[in-house]
């Protein structure tokens, strides 16, 4: 079973963005990327999908919830600012099964960080906006890890 761990798409900068920022939303671009997962994820068997409440997030997984009849679990773990060691829980509790959570561009390093230094290996070490981690658990470990760039 693979956890794959998206960094949101593609949002409009904070700068361009005068409101709340959970709920600055996605740029054309982002759209773009995230209907792109789809088509790299979208006949994985996926059977759940957990974003950050952010709007650009569950915009980021909204293509592929349509594709798959999902619905989007929010989880405050995944948020921008939240401990790795909360995400880290996180992915412990969704092993087993093939997932997509959706998170920020603090949490997925410090995460791959911290699976990388708990023995897992890592073919990649980036994060940028519309990527995704495939995270392969062996038991109670994620044993490998490999980055997928945004489409």
């Amino acid at each position: 079973m693979t956890v794959y761990l998206v960094r949101h798409a593609d949002a409009l900068s904070r700068s361009e963005w005068a409101h709340d920022d959970l709920l600055r939303p996605l740029t054309e671009k982002g759209y773009g990327q995230a209907q792109g997962l789809v088509d790299l994820w979208g006949d994985k068997g996926i059977r759940r999908l957990i974003t950050s409440p952010a709007v650009r997030c569950r915009q980021t997984l909204d293509p592929l919830a349509s594709h798959l009849g999902l619905v989007i679990e929010d989880a405050v773990e995944l948020l921008e600012g939240a401990t790795v060691s909360g995400a880290r829980a996180l992915l412990d509790s969704v092993r087993g099964i093939e997932v997509a959570l959706c998170s920020h561009g603090d949490i997925i390093p410090d995460l791959v960080n911290l699976l990388t230094a708990e023995g897992m290996n890592a073919h990649g070490r980036d994060a940028k906006k519309g990527a995704t981690w495939g995270l392969e658990p062996e038991g109670k470990r994620f044993v490998r890890g490999r980055y997928e760039p945004a489409p």
